[in-house]
């Protein structure tokens, strides 16, 4: 599988701790209104945690909660929807090494937890990357699940990590920011591939493989972006070329990445 069609986002947590007002009308704090969501999502209304604070990831407030077991949960800043969820007893020693699932059988677990994380709602998501990973201690099957609309990747994607001798959801991680960019492009495909293939000199007998994707270029506005690999004759036993990403509005030309 092509690990390079599409900038991964890695998830990171961090935390700092900070006081939340009163924000309707039974006086209930923010806090916990996110607590109530989380143990609603849980199953699990006696499960002890304890609220961390708060941190700005993808453009909103997130409120962070762990648990004893060192468990970690993060509740969107709308106070519903349970976004990140670190299961620390599914890690336990001894209990992820034997491989007793298959990777089909992971991923329609992964699937299932995602339709259950979402409310019951349908995404469509299309896998981007699964791997069985052996960390030495612990093993995991990976999925990366990227949201899709009319052909184009969106920037809303679930990353999901599942317990390869049980089935159990190790980690879920998800993005879901609202689509206000149009899935429209100016820059037809030809012009976006002319562009792609003019920022390699001296390449010949390119061929290219293009993709619409939506992103955040600059880290704060959402683009519409023709993401290209650009693939030509080897030289010196080289292959020539890498990766473009190209504004699919006006052409500006965002990375350049030659393959290594």
């Amino acid at each position: 599988m092509n690990k390079r069609i599409i900038p991964i986002v890695i998830v990171a947590v961090l935390i700092a701790v900070l006081s939340v007002s009163a924000i309707n009308s039974n006086n209930e704090s923010a806090v916990e209104i996110a607590e109530s969501s989380l143990h609603e999502f849980l199953g699990a209304k006696d499960r002890d945690v304890t609220f961390k604070g708060t941190e700005d990831l993808y453009f909103t407030k997130h409120y962070i909660f762990t648990s004893k077991d060192g468990s970690m949960f993060r509740v969107d800043g709308n106070l519903k929807d349970v976004v990140s969820a670190l299961f620390a007893e599914n890690y336990d020693d001894g209990n992820t090494l034997d491989v007793l699932i298959t990777m089909d059988e992971a991923e329609e677990y992964a699937r299932k937890y995602i339709e259950y994380a979402s409310g019951g709602k349908k995404r469509e998501l299309s896998i981007i990357e699964k791997s069985l990973k052996d960390h030495g201690a612990f093993k995991d099957y990976y999925f990366i699940f990227c949201e899709v609309s009319n052909d184009v990747m969106l920037f809303n994607r679930v990353i999901i990590k599942i317990n390869p001798s049980n089935g159990d959801v190790m980690s879920y991680n998800s993005i879901n920011s609202p689509l206000n960019v149009s899935l429209n492009p100016k820059i037809s495909i030809e012009k976006a591939e002319e562009i792609a293939v003019a920022q390699y000199k001296d390449i010949s007998g390119a061929k290219c493989n293009s993709k619409l994707i939506v992103d955040y270029p600059n880290g704060k506005d959402q683009k519409l972006i023709w993401f290209i690999t650009v693939t030509g004759e080897p030289k010196d036993m080289i292959t020539q070329g890498g990766d473009v990403t190209i504004d699919a509005m006006d052409g500006t030309v965002y990375t350049v990445n030659g393959f290594k």
